[in-house]
């Protein structure tokens, strides 16, 4: 019986020892994170700093009229397991603050005295309409957030940020129970009751969210397996069997801004097969004229005319350039490869060779 009292005992020892490691932040989210207690020995601070402190420690961080707050003051930052909201009474100097914890964000506001009744000489309403206005800052680095989009969740009335982060906006009575949200592309939004952002110089500080984006894997394209790999797809890419087809033939040669030559034609072609074949391609002229402006003796226009033959032979399919030839072809020249561009809607590689 004394066995049985003793292991009994050493496992009620062991649940205190495990109850007093527990870590602290169990503790935070039970008995709330202004009820914490905290030590701090910074000494003597700016207001600002000494809530930034708070932040690093307990991860929540701060959103307050800066009329309530005066980022510049000096306060004593020296505390041993002291509760947060006394902590907070004490460096801001005022203990008619109200503290409110939403989600991840504590806001620093000042209790409402109780409406007033309307007064009887007032006919125009206007009297009930309120101006919350204020900055939207990076909650990290204090930057202000420009566009940061500020509405009402319920019926959606809202405004934007300016350049310098700052905001206005107007309120109805019927929107002191409504709740306004703060959103930014790449942060948290924010939600914050309207009865507790009243006021002007509100100061909202954003929270960061980073997104994971899905691994890409870039891989280097060699130019030579490229060419290798257009050339395979040729006879999958273009006609085994004869083709016919009619065309316009136009050729025009210049001398010294001089007209020399200059021939229109349709023709009849007749396109033999890319795959190897006897046939070779051959042209039908249909009907043609042409316009010389040249001497008998003149020789130069020889090697500048082109003539139809040539334009058949620039089929660098069938006739194959030396930079794009299979074997010492390719071998005799360099690649490389310098861009991606589009052509006809496709992304197409764009290769240098030398």
């Amino acid at each position: 019986m004394s066995a049985n009292n003793g292991i009994i005992f050493k496992y009620i020892s062991a649940i205190a020892l495990l109850i007093s490691l527990m870590p602290s932040q169990e503790i935070l989210c039970q008995d709330g994170i202004l009820d914490s207690t905290f030590t701090f020995r910074a000494g003597t601070i700016k207001t600002v700093n000494a809530l930034n402190l708070i932040t690093r420690q307990t991860g929540y961080h701060f959103t307050y009229d800066s009329r309530l707050v005066d980022p510049g003051a000096k306060s004593e930052m020296n505390f041993r397991q002291t509760k947060l909201r006394m902590i907070l009474d004490s460096i801001l100097g005022k203990d008619s603050l109200l503290y409110s914890v939403i989600d991840q964000f504590i806001i620093i506001s000042r209790a409402l005295p109780p409406p007033s009744p309307p007064s009887s000489g007032d006919t125009t309403g206007l009297s009930g309409i309120k101006i919350i206005s204020g900055i939207i800052l990076d909650g990290e680095s204090s930057e202000p957030l420009p566009f940061a989009t500020i509405a009402l969740k319920q019926n959606g009335r809202g405004t934007v940020s300016n350049n310098s982060g700052e905001f206005g906006l107007k309120l109805l009575p019927e929107d002191h129970a409504d709740t306004i949200v703060v959103s930014y592309l790449g942060y948290f939004a924010r939600e914050i009751p309207v009865i507790q952002s009243l006021g002007s110089n509100f100061v909202v500080e954003m929270k960061r969210e980073f997104i994971s984006i899905p691994e890409i894997i870039i891989k280097n394209q060699i130019p030579q397996e490229i060419i290798y790999k257009t050339l395979s797809g040729i006879p999958r890419n273009y006609g085994n069997t004869p083709a016919g087809m009619t065309a316009f033939y136009r050729e025009g040669v210049l001398r010294k801004s001089q007209l020399q030559t200059y021939s229109e034609a349709v023709l009849q072609i007749f396109k033999s097969p890319y795959t190897a074949t006897l046939l070779n391609d051959q042209i039908k002229v249909l009907k043609s004229r042409k316009i010389e402006n040249i001497n008998v003796s003149d020789s130069v226009t020889v090697r500048l005319k082109a003539g139809l033959s040539t334009c058949l032979e620039l089929d660098g399919i069938r006739n194959s350039f030396d930079f794009l030839s299979r074997g010492a072809g390719i071998e005799d020249y360099s690649y490389r490869l310098t861009d991606i561009v589009s052509y006809d809607d496709e992304s197409v590689f764009e290769i240098e060779f030398g």
